[in-house]
């Protein structure tokens, strides 16, 4: 039998101990994991918002160096490329893709 000493004497069981010192263990190595984690997350976010920035660049330079070069019909499609890519840097930045999440239905009250 272990002894551990706080205010009293208590008697702790050798495989109870040995239970605690796991517990600890692994949440030392959550709590790690967890740093981590928000690393590379902080990384993404970080990512993400120098995203948006280099698309309306890109988009910039694109209109000024194709005006009036393109037919309708190609200046639509540049334009949908780049309405494409601002709806994913939107999605990336709030975390929802509207595209492939369906609407939220409002709870059915029953009637009286």
């Amino acid at each position: 039998m272990a002894w551990l000493v706080v205010d009293h004497v208590i008697r702790v069981d050798p495989e109870f101990l040995g239970l605690l010192r796991s517990c600890s263990k692994m949440l030392g190595q959550l709590l790690k994991g967890n740093k981590q984690i928000m690393a590379t997350l902080d990384e993404a976010v970080e990512a993400i918002g120098k995203i948006g920035p280099a698309v309306n660049r890109m988009e910039a330079k694109l209109t000024e160096l194709l005006k009036g070069k393109l037919s309708p019909a190609d200046q639509a499609k540049v334009d949908a490329i780049f309405a494409e890519a601002n709806r994913a840097v939107a999605d990336a930045e709030d975390g929802i893709d509207e595209a492939d999440t369906p609407p939220v239905e409002p709870p059915v009250e029953p009637a009286p």
